[in-house]
């Protein structure tokens, strides 16, 4: 893979930021939800979204956060799809925005579903900590996990 670069969700990026996100969640029943965290991302003045790109362009990875409403301080990482290399790019890019904006807390909420072991392994290795599972909070037989980074 060649270098990777990570900046700000354009516009121009939507197309294949969607694809990715189809290739990741096409056919799943998260699917609708990513494709609308992802139009969220810059036309709601409330969440954000960066994406990473290989020397050819190509996006690898895609991230949308925002701030949690309602809780100062509180950042919230919405929507992760990408390999699991470049997500880490993504991720860094959204903590450091966290850090801008002064949060003292960034949290991530995942269906306790294998379609998203992989993004909880890459918070984990970022050193999020995983604080509890709530049981049969997403439908029948599926958790929700909850993560958080103390940045202060």
């Amino acid at each position: 893979m060649s270098e990777l670069q990570v900046r700000a969700l354009l516009p121009e990026d939507a197309a294949a930021a969607r694809v990715l996100l189809l290739q990741q969640f096409g056919g799943t029943r998260y699917e609708a939800r990513m494709l609308q965290l992802l139009a969220l991302a810059g036309n709601d003045g409330e969440h954000e979204g960066a994406v990473v790109v290989d020397g050819d362009g190509t996006i690898c990875a895609v991230i949308v956060f925002g701030p949690v409403a309602g809780a100062s301080g509180v950042e919230r990482i919405d929507c992760l799809a990408g390999n699991e290399l470049a997500l880490d790019g993504a991720l860094g890019w959204a903590l450091s925005s966290a850090r801008r904006k002064a949060a003292r807390l960034v949290i991530a909420e995942l269906p306790a579903s294998s379609e998203f072991d992989a993004f909880a392994h890459i918070l984990s290795m970022a050193s999020f900590r995983e604080e509890s599972c709530i049981a049969e909070f997403v439908r029948a037989g599926i958790g929700l996990r909850l993560f958080r980074m103390r940045l202060s």
